[in-house]
C-alpha cells in the first residue's frame, strides 16, 4: 500500500507542475496578445494620419484647379465688363 502511495503522491506532484506550467504560459500568453493590441493600435492611429495626409494632399490638385477656374472666370467678366464700358463711353 505503501508503494501506491508513492505513485499516486508522484503523479499529484507531476499534475501540479504540469498545471503550473500551463498557467504560466497563458500568462506569457496574455501579456503577448496585449502587446499585440498595443501595437495593433498603434499600427491603425499610424493609418488612420497616412490616410488624412493622403486626402490633404489629393485635395491639393482641386483647389489648384478652382484656383485657376475663379482667375478664369474672373478675367472674362472683367474683360466683358471693360468692353460695355467702352461701348457706353463711345
Amino acid at each position: 500500500m505503501g508503494c501506491e502511495n508513492c505513485k499516486l503522491t508522484d503523479r499529484v506532484v507531476i499534475a501540479e507542475r504540469d498545471i503550473q506550467e500551463l498557467q504560466q504560459g497563458r500568462n506569457h500568453a496574455d501579456i503577448k496578445a496585449e502587446r499585440m493590441e498595443t501595437m495593433l493600435e498603434y499600427i491603425k492611429s499610424a493609418v488612420d494620419d497616412l490616410k488624412d495626409k493622403i486626402d490633404k494632399i489629393s485635395e491639393a490638385p482641386r483647389k489648384r484647379w478652382d484656383t485657376v477656374i475663379n482667375t478664369t472666370i474672373a478675367g472674362i467678366v472683367a474683360a466683358t465688363v471693360a468692353a460695355a464700358m467702352m461701348l457706353i463711353l463711345k
